[in-house]
Protein backbone atom coordinates (compact mmCIF):
# COMPACT_ATOMS: atom_id res chain seq x y z
CA UNK A 1 0.00 0.00 0.00
CA UNK A 2 2.81 2.44 0.79
CA UNK A 3 4.14 2.00 -2.73
CA UNK A 4 0.69 2.67 -4.19
CA UNK A 5 0.32 5.83 -2.12
CA UNK A 6 3.83 6.99 -3.02
CA UNK A 7 3.14 6.33 -6.70
CA UNK A 8 -0.14 8.24 -6.66
CA UNK A 9 1.62 11.60 -7.00
CA UNK A 10 -0.09 12.94 -3.89
CA UNK A 11 3.18 14.26 -2.50
CA UNK A 12 4.49 13.69 0.99
CA UNK A 13 2.24 12.40 3.74
CA UNK A 14 1.82 15.03 6.42
CA UNK A 15 -0.63 13.19 8.64
CA UNK A 16 0.42 12.16 12.12
CA UNK A 17 -0.51 8.55 11.49
CA UNK A 18 0.47 7.17 8.05
CA UNK A 19 -1.10 3.80 8.97
CA UNK A 20 -4.55 5.37 8.92
CA UNK A 21 -3.91 6.74 5.45
CA UNK A 22 -2.74 3.34 4.23
CA UNK A 23 -5.82 1.64 5.70
CA UNK A 24 -8.12 4.20 4.10
CA UNK A 25 -6.43 3.77 0.72
CA UNK A 26 -6.56 -0.04 1.03
CA UNK A 27 -10.25 0.08 1.92
CA UNK A 28 -11.04 2.31 -1.06
CA UNK A 29 -9.05 0.04 -3.37
CA UNK A 30 -10.89 -3.03 -2.08
CA UNK A 31 -14.32 -1.45 -2.56
CA UNK A 32 -13.37 -0.22 -6.05
CA UNK A 33 -12.15 -3.68 -7.07
CA UNK A 34 -15.31 -5.39 -5.79
CA UNK A 35 -17.84 -2.97 -7.22
CA UNK A 36 -17.13 -1.07 -10.48
CA UNK A 37 -20.27 1.06 -10.04
CA UNK A 38 -18.93 2.42 -6.76
CA UNK A 39 -15.56 3.04 -8.42
CA UNK A 40 -17.23 5.01 -11.20
CA UNK A 41 -19.34 6.98 -8.72
CA UNK A 42 -16.27 7.75 -6.61
CA UNK A 43 -14.38 8.84 -9.69
CA UNK A 44 -17.26 11.08 -10.79
CA UNK A 45 -17.55 12.58 -7.29
CA UNK A 46 -13.81 13.27 -7.14
CA UNK A 47 -13.87 14.85 -10.58
CA UNK A 48 -16.87 16.98 -9.69
CA UNK A 49 -15.22 18.10 -6.47
CA UNK A 50 -12.04 19.01 -8.31
CA UNK A 51 -13.93 21.02 -10.92
CA UNK A 52 -15.97 22.80 -8.24
CA UNK A 53 -12.72 23.80 -6.56
CA UNK A 54 -11.34 25.04 -9.86
CA UNK A 55 -14.47 27.13 -10.42
CA UNK A 56 -14.09 28.71 -6.98
CA UNK A 57 -10.45 29.46 -7.76
CA UNK A 58 -11.43 31.12 -11.05
CA UNK A 59 -14.08 33.17 -9.27
CA UNK A 60 -11.60 34.28 -6.60
CA UNK A 61 -9.11 35.27 -9.32
CA UNK A 62 -11.71 37.28 -11.22
CA UNK A 63 -12.76 39.07 -8.03
CA UNK A 64 -9.13 39.88 -7.21
CA UNK A 65 -8.56 41.28 -10.70
CA UNK A 66 -11.71 43.42 -10.51
CA UNK A 67 -10.76 44.76 -7.07
CA UNK A 68 -7.27 45.58 -8.34
CA UNK A 69 -8.68 47.37 -11.38
CA UNK A 70 -11.06 49.39 -9.19
CA UNK A 71 -8.21 50.29 -6.84
CA UNK A 72 -6.07 51.55 -9.73
CA UNK A 73 -8.98 53.41 -11.35
CA UNK A 74 -10.18 55.21 -8.22
CA UNK A 75 -7.01 55.71 -6.14
CA UNK A 76 -4.23 56.27 -8.66
CA UNK A 77 -3.89 59.71 -10.28
CA UNK A 78 -5.48 60.33 -13.65
CA UNK A 79 -3.20 61.01 -16.61
CA UNK A 80 -3.51 64.81 -16.47
CA UNK A 81 -2.82 64.83 -12.71
CA UNK A 82 0.19 62.58 -13.21
CA UNK A 83 1.62 64.83 -15.92
CA UNK A 84 1.22 67.90 -13.65
CA UNK A 85 2.91 66.01 -10.80
CA UNK A 86 5.82 64.99 -13.03
CA UNK A 87 6.29 68.55 -14.30
CA UNK A 88 6.23 69.90 -10.73
CA UNK A 89 8.77 67.30 -9.58
CA UNK A 90 11.06 68.05 -12.53
CA UNK A 91 10.88 71.76 -11.71
CA UNK A 92 11.71 71.05 -8.05
CA UNK A 93 14.62 68.83 -9.12
CA UNK A 94 15.92 71.53 -11.45
CA UNK A 95 15.66 74.16 -8.66
CA UNK A 96 17.43 71.80 -6.27
CA UNK A 97 20.25 71.20 -8.73
CA UNK A 98 20.68 74.93 -9.36
CA UNK A 99 20.88 75.70 -5.65
CA UNK A 100 23.33 72.87 -4.98
CA UNK A 101 25.49 74.08 -7.90
CA UNK A 102 25.52 77.58 -6.39
CA UNK A 103 26.54 76.20 -2.99
CA UNK A 104 29.31 74.14 -4.55
CA UNK A 105 30.62 77.19 -6.44
CA UNK A 106 30.55 79.31 -3.26
CA UNK A 107 32.50 76.74 -1.32
CA UNK A 108 35.30 76.61 -3.90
Amino acid sequence: MAAAIAGSGAGSVTTTNPDQLQQSFASASTVAAQNPKVRDADHAAAQSSFLDGANWAYAAGIIAILLGAALVFFLFPKHADEVRLLLRLRAEDADGQRSSTKRTAEVR
